[in-house]
């Protein structure tokens, strides 16, 4: 029988069965297992997919509809119906829910559905915790260094169809189809394509409680200032001041007495500057 698996932990799995048309949930490391919900549409779908963004949030897609369970697979409520069929679910590390269709790809960010601005129905989107996001079409592989709000194609010099593609460490990988062999390039390589001069990333995580990540790309040398600002505009502190050579740069701020609330970070140098939001929560 055809089935979609998934441990939750060590000795919770979940499995929906598409010869059966339901979901079983084992609490015994899959010795026994219960039936807990029963597909109750008319049509026969191919594909399922179960996705964790965590132990207490769980997704579910079958044909053109996507579920929900908050109680560890137990009971599921439909959160979206989409018009197409859906091919596959994937969650980024930053929580957003992708869903692959037969008509391009749909995001799902704060509860709010949306379909992103390519034409592709690709199911291999990667991902890692900085915010990259990687959909390979096989035509070609898009980038997004700005957790999904922005895509480019990227410049990877390959004629070639391609094959998987995947992030090991500072690497991205592809497999080409009908050639022997993979092709990698260093990631900073992409993100100096990607982002214009003077681009100032959105730091990450946003809300913060401890530390969070700026980074920014320098297209030439400069003198760079770095600073984070109060909401009245008063300077609280300069993170970096120093000239740099041209590059993709990342610092790691972490408040120290500093009262929750709204921050800014602005970087400038001779012929830019950039500001940007973010949230701290003690």
């Amino acid at each position: 029988s055809p089935v979609v698996f998934k441990t939750i932990s060590k000795e919770k799995f979940l499995c929906y069965s598409m010869d059966k048309d339901c979901m079983f949930v084992s609490n015994d490391a899959g010795i026994n297992w219960e039936k807990t919900w029963t597909y109750s549409g008319t049509e026969i779908w191919n594909i399922a997919n179960l996705e964790i963004r965590d132990e207490s949030e769980i997704y579910f897609s079958i044909g053109h509809n996507i579920n929900k369970s908050l109680d560890q697979g137990c009971t599921w409520q439909n959160v979206q119906t989409l018009d197409y069929e859906i091919y596959n679910l994937s969650i980024s590390p930053w929580g957003n829910v992708y869903a692959s269709t037969s008509n391009g790809i749909f995001v799902s960010s704060v509860g709010k559905w949306s379909k992103i601005p390519l034409q592709t129905n690709s199911s291999n989107i990667f991902y890692s915790e900085a915010g990259m996001m990687f959909i390979n079409s096989g035509a070609g592989l898009y980038q997004s260094f700005d957790y999904g709000k922005t895509f480019k194609k990227a410049e990877l010099g390959l004629t070639n169809p391609l094959g998987k593609a995947d992030i090991v460490g500072d690497y991205l990988f592809v497999k080409l189809n009908y050639l022997p062999g993979i092709f990698k390039t260093k990631l900073d390589s992409l993100k100096a394509t990607f982002f214009s001069e003077g681009n100032l990333v959105d730091n990450y995580p946003n809300p913060f409680n401890s530390g969070t990540v700026i980074e920014f790309y320098l297209k030439k040398d400069e003198l760079l200032e770095l600073k984070v600002y109060d909401i009245l505009g008063r300077e609280i502190e300069t993170i970096l001041s120093k000239n740099l050579s041209a590059g993709f740069y990342h610092y790691v701020w972490q408040p120290q007495n500093l009262p929750s609330g709204v921050y800014f970070y602005r970087i400038q140098t001779p012929t830019f500057s950039e500001t940007k939001k973010m949230i701290y929560l003690k």
